[in-house]
């Protein structure tokens, strides 16, 4: 994996970690709360945090998309785990939370947590001013705009697809007004990582979606041989002893943020290291104008 990966990984289990100990000595459970926009793998590094909690008492997790009313429910549903949920968590109190009925369109059971365990809440909205100051944890996630939305619709499919911009406009419109990424006590760009991939792996320490064998296990050697990337190198992990058969890569062309796919390719060896080639996959990636189609603009 690249170094900015492993770098990430490291200062979130370090993150972690610290939340949990200061809690801890605090005499209550810590309240972790993971934001970002939709698709950026919110959902996935919160079920990641909860198998491989640091702690015998595994903690209790609530998903924002049980509770929003509707599809223009994000600002009622940020309010109502500020009132419902975490100040009465944190203050010892009995706490919970209203599950929506997506099916019926109307509010379902009450749900509550127990006060004796520690709680994850992942979820567009979870980061507003009010709801910040009560996290032990505060994390916000960013991902590639295009490749976040390929992860919304496809894990929703049509049903997200016919709402997609208003949502948008709804979670900006959130965003202007709580700095919800301000907020957060720790920000990871996690368009790279693995996240989903290798949840069901049986490891400690699996936070990040990297193991501790993973984090320290034999790298190989990327080379981009054509496309944007042409010329540059970097260095992944071999999982199972396999490189990766398609790399996603995000680079500034002409100062604009673009995400390019990579198939493998041609394999060698050089000194003990392996290398491999990678091609450009032009119709997957978006669309690079040449210095020619630029002048004539």
């Amino acid at each position: 994996m690249s170094s900015s990966v492993r770098e990430s990984a490291l200062r979130l289990r370090g993150a972690v970690t610290q939340a949990v100990s200061a809690a801890r000595d605090s005499g209550r459970h810590p309240i972790v709360l993971i934001d970002g926009p939709s698709g950026a793998g919110k959902s996935s590094l919160a079920d990641l945090l909860v198998s491989d909690w640091p702690e015998d008492v595994p903690p209790q997790l609530v998903r924002m998309d049980d509770v929003y009313p509707g599809w223009g429910g994000l600002d009622a549903a940020s309010s109502a785990i500020e009132r419902d949920l975490l100040a009465p968590f944190r203050a010892g109190a009995a706490a919970g939370w209203l599950r929506w009925d997506w099916t019926v369109g109307a509010p379902a059971e009450w749900n509550a947590v127990s006060r004796n365990r520690p709680l994850i809440v992942e979820g567009c909205g979870t980061l507003s001013r009010e709801n910040s100051q009560l996290a032990d944890l505060a994390l916000w996630l960013d991902a590639d705009d295009r490749l976040r939305k390929r992860r919304a619709l496809a894990r929703d499919g049509l049903s997200f697809a016919t709402h997609w911009d208003q949502w948008q406009h709804d979670f900006e419109r959130y965003v202007l007004r709580e700095h919800p990424r301000a907020n957060a006590s720790l920000v990871l760009d996690v368009t790279t990582w693995p996240l989903g991939v290798r949840a069901g792996v049986s490891d400690s320490a699996n936070v990040g979606g990297m193991t501790d064998s993973q984090l320290n296990a034999p790298e190989y050697i990327v080379e981009y041989v054509d496309g944007p990337l042409s010329g540059t190198t970097d260095r992944r992990v071999l999982i199972d002893g396999k490189v990766d058969e398609r790399i996603g890569a995000v680079a500034a062309i002409d100062g604009l943020e673009s995400l390019f796919w990579y198939a493998a390719g041609e394999e060698r060896e050089v000194n003990g290291e392996k290398y491999v080639k990678y091609h450009f996959d032009a119709p997957d990636s978006d669309p690079v104008e040449s210095d020619e189609e630029q002048e004539s603009l």
